[in-house]
């Protein structure tokens, strides 16, 4: 569990005053909202980097900061790993010393992570001779190796080139499957967020604009106008599955078409769908080249800031974003059966 309720004045154009709560069923989360919001200064102050005026940080039941009891534990002995955009691993370390210095005597731990990050080919190597994936891979291996009550991921991807992205995102969410150390993850990406966690913290001029799941965050107008701002998607597991004439993703009892190579079936998988991306219709389309369409009842309509957000039940959830002038020809309202209509190339594929 991670406990935060804090305020800190920075100066007379920055206040950060946030109080928020992550059970231990929550172990990912993503912090996500514009630039100058207050993300990284939340991280700096969990990981002791930056002192509040008043509050209290609590992981598990052990206390980092508390004004009131006096308590304000140093940085290094917080226990608290940290991920920045840069790598900034030790240059004249090969990998295996660079994950040595943080695995100390622990061994058989750190074979653990190298397996998971597939790490062994790069052991021998200096930091030099690594691409940008290669290294952000050593250095989040370096970090769970330290042993830390909470991982901090700093805008991990910022720098690195899409391909690579999609590169670590499959090792990165294995080691957090494996372990049942909490993850913060900050970053201006929505989509490449929600390829780790559906939960998410939404941080806006310092404050705490909303925190759970897309779905329940429609439902609050501050968090439902910050999700639009950057880009609303939906998120949706499944098994990837094969017939005698294709590989589809199954969710639900639905069959989800992506136009996606190298899919493996039997391999779980994760996909990404803009509300933009959605269509609406009240009855299938029997010539289409559409090939995902999907019977679905309205859950809920939000009306507001120039378009209508549905949230749809298809066997999953499904968020679309429409016209106020298709939601009134559609006669949108809770309980209404709809057709969710989605091309193979809108879905992006995660891990």
């Amino acid at each position: 569990m991670i406990d935060v309720s804090i305020r800190l004045r920075r100066d007379a154009s920055f206040s950060l005053d946030i109080a928020w709560q992550a059970s231990k069923h929550e172990r990912v989360v993503g912090i996500h909202g514009p630039s100058g919001a207050g993300k990284t200064t939340l991280l700096h102050v969990i990981a002791g980097l930056q002192r509040p005026d008043a509050g209290r940080v609590a992981i598990g039941d052990t206390i980092l900061f508390d004004d009131a009891k006096g308590i304000d534990v140093p940085t290094h002995r917080r226990r608290v790993a940290m991920v920045f955009q840069e790598h900034r691993l030790f240059p004249h370390m090969t990998v295996e010393r660079n994950l040595r210095y943080a695995a100390g005597a622990s061994g058989d731990r750190m074979r653990a992570i190298v397996d998971v990050l597939e790490l062994g080919p790069l052991l021998p190597r200096l930091p030099s001779r690594l691409s940008g994936g290669e290294a952000q891979r050593v250095a989040i291996g370096r970090a769970m190796l330290s042993s830390p009550r909470v991982l901090l991921l700093d805008e991990p991807f910022a720098a690195i080139d899409q391909d690579r992205r999609d590169q670590i995102m499959p090792f990165l969410r294995r080691l957090v499957e494996a372990s049942d150390i909490p993850v913060l993850c900050v970053s201006h990406d929505l989509p490449d967020l929600l390829r780790l966690t559906d939960r998410l913290l939404l941080v806006d001029a310092g404050r705490c604009v909303g925190f759970g799941t897309p779905s329940t965050l429609l439902h609050q107008a501050a968090a439902r106008r910050l999700l639009k701002r950057h880009g609303l998607v939906s998120i949706v597991d499944g098994v990837v599955e094969a017939d005698a004439t294709s590989t589809f993703i199954r969710a639900g009892d639905a069959r989800m078409v992506a136009a996606v190579e190298g899919l493996e079936p039997g391999k779980r998988v994760r996909t990404i769908i803009k509300a933009s991306d959605v269509a609406l219709s009240s009855r299938p389309l029997e010539v289409s080249s559409i090939q995902n369409q999907w019977k679905a009842r309205v859950v809920r309509v939000a009306k507001g800031d120039g378009s209508v957000l549905v949230e749809l039940d298809a066997g999953f959830g499904l968020i679309a974003e429409v016209s106020p002038a298709a939601a009134t020809e559609l006669a949108l309202e809770e309980g209404v059966a709809m057709w969710c209509l989605v091309t193979a190339s809108a879905i992006v594929c995660g891990v």
